[in-house]
């Protein structure tokens, strides 16, 4: 099991939190993949604003990252243009239909998004699809509330935003949410019915650290993941009030020593090869 202090994260801004906060696991995932001398192209499944796509494209020869979200794209080539990197290129694309070429990639990583969202089955059989034979894969995976303490904190403010947001947007089903973070088993069975072999999952923990609570609930807003339109969709009345909650439960569930914050989390890292 691999526990590493996340870097601090401090800003609202929400690119900046998102990317502090899973900055640790990256270098785990890009070890899973082997040495990238002389290898074809590493494709980056949901590489929202660019990573691990640009830390990758320092080691290897060539790196295509993929999001659905044009927005983001557009984010992540200004940003691989501003670092002088131009052997990544960016692609739109759903994790059920990537819009690569068959056994186009030498590997595969993806950053909490492929096999978490949309349709897993399918999922895992686009990635087998895209992957040529012999090629890796890693995969970061978030675990669920009951050993999350960053998950369980999101899942507790809607539990208690039930029945207080009034005229604003519905409270997500929560099991419905979580429905995506599916067991290990389920998701190695999706790997080796699509062709995956030697598929093995380790455990990953990690932290993000704050200086004070309201940066803490910057952070869980700006980084929503699937609770993203949910808190796009509040008023200011309602966005106060869910913060309210927030840090009611961050002083009840973690223990601060000064007025800085440790928001823990877990992940599971799934890989293996074609």
């Amino acid at each position: 099991m691999n526990t590493q202090p996340l870097s601090p994260a401090s800003s609202a801004d929400e690119h900046t939190l998102r990317l502090a906060k899973l900055a640790a696991v990256t270098p785990v995932l890009l070890e899973a993949l082997g040495d990238p001398s002389g290898r074809g192209p590493l494709l980056d499944l949901g590489c929202g604003v660019g990573e691990p796509a640009l830390t990758a494209a320092r080691r290897w020869p060539a790196v295509v990252g993929v999001d659905q979200d044009g927005q983001a794209l557009e984010t992540a080539r200004e940003r691989a243009h501003a670092q002088g990197l131009d052997n990544v290129e960016f692609r739109q694309g759903s994790f059920e239909h990537l819009g690569l070429k068959d056994a186009s990639g030498a590997a595969a990583v993806s950053r909490f998004g492929l096999l978490m969202f949309g349709d897993g089955e399918a999922g895992a059989r686009e990635l087998a699809r895209v992957l040529a034979p012999g090629a890796p894969f890693a995969v970061a995976m978030w675990t669920g509330p009951d050993d999350n303490p960053a998950v369980r904190l999101g899942v507790r403010t809607l539990e208690r935003m039930q029945d207080s947001l009034g005229s604003g947007p519905a409270v997500p089903d929560i099991p419905a949410l979580f429905r995506s973070l599916a067991s290990a088993s389920t998701v190695k069975s999706w790997l080796t019915n699509a062709g995956m072999h030697r598929v093995e999952t380790t455990r990953f923990e990690g932290s993000a650290e704050f200086a004070d609570v309201d940066a803490a609930c910057d952070y869980l807003v700006d980084s929503g993941g699937p609770l993203t339109g949910f808190y796009k969709a509040l008023t200011d009345k309602q966005h106060d009030a869910v913060r309210a909650v927030q840090r009611e439960l961050i002083r009840e569930q973690e223990t601060l020593s000064s007025s800085a914050v440790s928001l823990r989390s877990s992940c599971r890292i799934v890989s293996g090869v074609l």
